[in-house]
């Protein structure tokens, strides 16, 4: 995540080395996420860092569009370990997912 700061933008690293992990993100987000293991996942709209200051407003911005404006940003972790079970993945695969330091979630 990317923070603005008076002398620019600051991209934060993980809180530990159990929060670095590769997790697997469907093909349709291709037309979204830039390539490679350090492309970002989802940008701005100038194709940019995604500021911490301006994802809330996306973000309440998608619910409303959706009518889902019941949904935490943190919910989306737990659906995703939910479809990944569904998907066949294992009890190891899931907690590898969520973090060893989280437990299974």
């Amino acid at each position: 995540m990317a923070e603005t700061r008076t002398d620019g933008i600051l991209v934060k690293t993980p809180k530990s080395a159990a929060s670095v992990r590769t997790v697997a993100f469907p093909a349709s987000l291709d037309a979204y996420a830039e390539p490679g293991r350090t492309g970002l996942v989802f940008t701005g709209a100038r194709g940019g860092q995604l500021r911490r200051n301006n994802f809330r407003r996306l973000w309440l911005r998608a619910l409303n569009t959706t009518g889902r404006g019941d949904v935490h940003f943190h919910d989306l972790r737990h659906t995703g370990n939910t479809l990944a079970a569904t998907g066949g993945a294992t009890t190891h695969e899931l907690m590898q997912r969520m973090g060893p330091s989280s437990g299974a979630g």
